[in-house]
C-alpha cells in the first residue's frame, strides 16, 4: 500500500490557514491589506467578541467583477504576481494568493463585492471552505468582507486564542500601524458598535500619532528626513527623555509595509548611543523606502518579517537618520546666567586629587602625549570614509562647532557630589561625576573623529599571541585597532606586539583590553559595530578616571566643570543615558514655597 497521498483539499486549505491565520488579528490584517492594495481611499472594521464572533472588513477600492470574485476563493490566485521575476519585485501588500481561500476554510465567510457603474456587485457565501450560493448584490463600487466564528471546525486552533479584550487588543495593534503607514486613507474600527478608532484621510503622520498614542507621544516626536544613493528614511523618533523599558514602540515600515527586523532595532539604539541607559528604549515611527529588489517579503507566510540584500547598508542609514535627527532637533533649554564670578577669587576649601588637578589645568583642547604617526587603515574601522553618495556619519556625541550653550551661574558645591548653578529662569543641579564622563567621553570621541587620539607609548612593549584564524583576520584590520589608538604591528607568525594603547587607558590590562577590541572587530568588521566596541571601552574607562562623588572641587574647578559641560554637544546625559541635571524652574519654587 502506498503510504504517501495527495491531501484533499479541504485538508490542505486548514494547514495553509495555520499559516496564514493565527488569530482574529492576521484575519484583519490580510483584509486591510486587500483593501489597500485593491485602491481604497477609507477602509471600516467592525468586530465581534475579539473578532472570533465577527469581523467585517468594507473598503471603497476598485472592486472585483463576479469571475474575479469567484476566482479570489481559488488557492495561490493573486492579481499582484504575473511571472516568477515578480515574486522578487513585490511593490504590494499581499501577493501570496492564499489568504482569502485560508480564511473562508476555517470560518463561515462572505465575500460581497462590485467595480461600479451599472455591473451589479457579486456575493459568495463559504462555509468552511464549502463554497455555497454566487448571487447579484445591489453595492456600491467596493468590497465587503465578513467572517464569522473563525475556527469553528478546528477547535484545536480556537482553544488557544486568548480572552475577547486580549484579541481586540492584537486587531487595534493591526489596525493602527495600517494607518500610520498609509496616511492617504481613512480608518475605522468599531468594536461592538462602539467606534474605537477614527483617523481621517487629511491627517498626517504627527497628527495620527496624536489621535492613536496621545498628546505626550505627539509632543515629544522629532522628525526624521536623511537619504543617500540607496535608501531612503523618514518619520519620527522619540526625545532621548521619552523612553520605555522594552522594545514594542518601535515600529518600522518599509516601502509602507509595517515589519519586524532586528537589524532595524539594532540601528535606532545605536543612533541613542550614549543619550539614553542601555535598559531604556526610545519609541519611533520610521519608513524606509528602498528598491523593491532590494528586499525579500516572501521569508514568513504572514509577512511580517523581511530580509535586506544589504543589512550594512540599511543600518547605517538607520543610524545616521537617528543621529542626524537628534543632532539636527534636540537640544535642552538654554540657562541664561547672570554674570560669571571671577575665576581669581579664592577657591572654596578642599581640592581635587592630582589626577582631576591635571584636568583641570589643562587647557581646553591640549593633549598631554603626543600621538605617533599609524598609517592609514581600511575603511572597515574607527573614522572609516562613508560609501560615495551617502552622507558623513555624524559623530555619537554630535559634537559640532555651531553647539554653544551659555553656562548658567555656579553658586557652589553640595555634598562633595553636586554643583549648584543659578539660571535666569530656575536653578540647575549638576552631577559632577556626570558631568565631567559627559566632557572627558566627548572630548575623547571627538579626538577619534579628528584622528587626534592622544596615545601612551608603552615603556614595555606587551606581545600578544593570538590563534592562528585570528591572527590573520587581525593582519587584514590593523588599520582599525590603529585608529583606535593601539599602536600594533605583527611579529612572528600569529604574534604582535602593542607598543602604544589610547591615553586614557594608558592604566589599563592592556592585553585585555587589546584582547576585547579585537574579539569585537572579529565578529563582525562592519564600521558601525567597530565604532561600539570601541565606544564601550572608552566609557568603561573613563567612568574610572571621571570625578568622583566625595571629590571636593574648588571654585575655579566648578566653574571649568560646568562651563565644559555646557560646551558638549550633548551636555544632558552622561556616556551611560543618566542625567547629568535636572532644573527646577522659578514656577516650581514659587509654587513648593506657597508664593502663589
Amino acid at each position: 500500500m502506498n503510504k504517501i497521498k495527495v491531501l484533499p483539499e479541504i485538508i490542505a486549505n486548514k494547514i495553509a490557514a495555520g499559516e496564514v491565520v493565527e488569530r482574529p488579528a492576521s484575519v484583519v490584517k490580510e483584509l486591510v491589506e486587500n483593501a489597500i492594495d485593491g485602491g481604497a481611499s477609507r477602509v471600516t472594521v467592525e468586530i465581534k467578541g475579539g473578532g472570533i464572533s465577527m469581523i467585517r472588513v468594507s473598503d471603497d477600492g476598485c472592486g472585483m467583477s463576479r469571475d474575479d470574485a469567484v476566482m479570489s476563493l481559488e488557492r495561490h490566485a493573486t492579481s499582484k504576481i504575473g511571472d516568477v521575476d515578480d515574486i522578487y519585485v513585490i511593490r504590494s501588500l499581499g501577493f501570496r494568493g492564499e489568504a482569502l481561500p485560508s480564511i473562508a476554510s476555517v470560518s463561515r465567510f462572505e465575500l460581497a463585492s462590485c467595480e461600479g457603474g451599472n455591473v451589479p456587485g457579486t456575493k459568495i457565501s463559504v462555509d468552511g471552505g464549502k463554497v455555497g450560493e454566487i448571487r447579484e448584490a445591489g453595492m456600491s463600487k467596493g468590497t465587503v468582507v465578513t467572517v464569522q466564528d473563525l475556527f469553528f471546525n478546528v477547535p484545536a486552533r480556537r482553544k488557544f486564542l486568548k480572552t475577547h479584550q486580549t484579541e481586540t487588543g492584537h486587531i487595534l495593534n493591526v489596525v493602527t500601524l495600517s494607518a500610520l503607514a498609509h496616511t492617504a486613507v481613512a480608518f475605522k474600527l468599531v468594536d461592538n458598535g462602539k467606534e474605537v478608532v477614527a483617523i481621517e484621510k487629511g491627517m498626517d503622520l504627527k497628527a495620527r500619532v496624536g489621535a492613536l498614542y496621545g498628546a505626550d507621544f505627539a509632543d515629544a516626536l522629532l522628525p526624521v528626513d536623511w537619504k543617500s544613493l540607496a535608501v531612503r528614511i523618514s518619520g519620527y523618533i522619540s526625545k532621548p527623555e521619552f523612553t520605555f523599558s522594552n522594545k514594542s514602540k518601535e515600529y518600522f515600515f518599509v516601502n509602507e509595509r509595517p515589519v519586524q527586523n532586528r537589524t532595524l532595532l539594532y540601528a535606532v539604539s545605536e543612533g541613542y548611543r550614549t543619550l539614553m541607559s542601555n535598559d531604556r528604549n526610545p519609541f519611533c515611527f520610521l519608513f524606509i523606502s528602498i528598491d523593491p529588489s532590494h528586499i525579500d517579503v516572501n521569508i514568513h507566510p504572514t509577512k511580517r518579517e523581511i530580509k535586506f540584500l544589504n543589512d550594512t547598508t540599511v543600518r547605517d542609514a538607520v543610524v545616521q537618520a537617528v543621529r542626524s535627527s537628534l543632532e539636527a532637533n534636540y537640544d535642552m533649554p538654554v540657562f541664561g546666567s547672570g554674570e560669571a564670578p571671577d575665576p581669581d577669587a579664592q577657591p572654596c576649601a578642599g581640592s581635587v586629587q592630582d589626577a582631576m588637578k591635571r584636568y583641570f589645568e589643562t587647557p581646553p583642547g591640549a593633549g598631554a602625549y603626543t600621538k605617533p604617526t599609524y598609517p592609514a587603515g581600511p575603511a572597515t574601522g574607527i573614522g572609516a570614509r562613508q560609501p560615495a553618495g551617502d552622507q558623513p556619519l555624524p559623530h555619537p556625541a554630535f559634537m559640532s562647532a555651531a553647539v554653544s550653550k551659555k553656562a548658567p551661574f555656579v553658586i557652589g558645591q553640595t555634598h562633595s557630589l553636586y554643583l549648584v548653578a543659578e539660571a535666569a529662569d530656575g536653578i540647575v543641579i549638576i552631577d559632577q561625576h556626570a558631568a565631567h564622563e559627559r566632557v572627558l567621553y566627548e572630548k575623547t570621541m571627538e579626538a577619534i573623529r579628528e584622528k587626534k587620539l592622544d596615545v601612551q607609548r608603552l615603556l614595555l612593549p606587551v606581545t600578544i599571541e593570538l590563534p592562528k584564524a585570528t591572527a590573520v583576520f587581525v593582519t587584514e584590520h590593523l588599520g582599525s585597532l590603529e585608529n583606535a589608538g593601539v599602536g600594533i604591528s605583527l611579529f612572528g607568525q600569529n604574534g604582535f606586539i602593542v607598543d602604544a594603547v589610547p591615553a586614557f587607558a594608558q592604566n589599563s590590562d592592556v592585553t585585555r583590553l587589546v584582547r576585547d577590541l579585537i574579539e569585537e572587530l572579529e565578529e563582525t568588521s562592519l564600521a558601525t559595530k567597530a565604532d561600539a566596541a570601541f565606544e564601550e571601552k572608552v566609557v568603561k574607562t573613563l567612568c574610572r578616571l571621571a570625578v568622583k562623588s566625595k571629590d571636593k572641587l574648588d571654585q575655579k574647578e566648578q566653574i571649568r566643570l560646568v562651563e565644559d559641560l555646557f560646551r558638549c554637544g550633548v551636555p544632558q546625559t552622561c556616556p551611560h543615558g543618566r542625567p547629568t541635571m535636572i532644573k527646577l524652574s522659578n514656577d516650581t519654587l514659587a509654587k513648593e514655597f506657597k508664593r502663589r
